[in-house]
């Protein structure tokens, strides 16, 4: 990514922040094929993991569900450009997405740094980045908060998961009724 696509994202981030802490996140639901979501996010940064030599797989059952097709791969993305991030040089990331219990689940897995047992409790936050020692943390730490708030205005759950220390890495879950 150049560093005019990083300020976009940056900016474009922010915009998201406004909107929502003033109201007005707009959701436009479609029966939407999660599966083809998940492939256009995976797609779009793959180059990515590629170039850091990650192993990026994906296991993704060809699942429907009504989300704003547009606002749900915002999550998938930022999920998934996270786990690049945090996740060393030739490290795994596992994108997976199936049915199960009458709902869907996205998870994103990864053998990269972990998140402080700490900071579980508040990385959805406003303004949270984390303080693992890694430089890699660039922008306002507005993602997960988007992310948390998109997820829940479709009804659904995000949750991260993680061993806490290098090579335990994280999981984030994402679950989403089922149609």
């Amino acid at each position: 990514r150049t560093s005019i696509d990083s300020a976009l994202g940056l900016m474009e981030q922010y915009l998201d922040y406004e909107k929502i802490n003033a109201g007005f996140l707009e959701l436009h639901k479609s029966k939407s094929n999660l599966a083809d979501l998940v492939t256009a996010s995976v797609n779009n940064l793959g180059m990515i993991a590629r170039k850091r030599k990650q192993e990026l797989t994906v296991d993704a059952q060809p699942l429907q569900a009504a989300v704003d097709p547009l606002r749900m791969q915002q999550v998938m993305e930022n999920l998934i450009s996270n786990a690049i991030k945090y996740t060393p040089e030739g490290g795994k990331i596992s994108v997976r997405l199936y049915e199960t219990n009458g709902s869907i689940t996205f998870e994103v897995e990864d053998n990269g740094f972990g998140i402080p047992p700490a900071e579980l409790e508040t990385i959805f936050g406003k303004f949270k980045q984390l303080t693992n020692g890694s430089k890699l943390s660039r922008g306002f730490g507005l993602g997960l908060m988007i992310a948390h708030e998109i997820v829940e205005a479709h009804g659904g759950t995000i949750k991260a998961e993680s061993g806490g220390s290098i090579a335990k890495g994280s999981r984030f879950t994402v679950r989403l009724p089922a149609v």
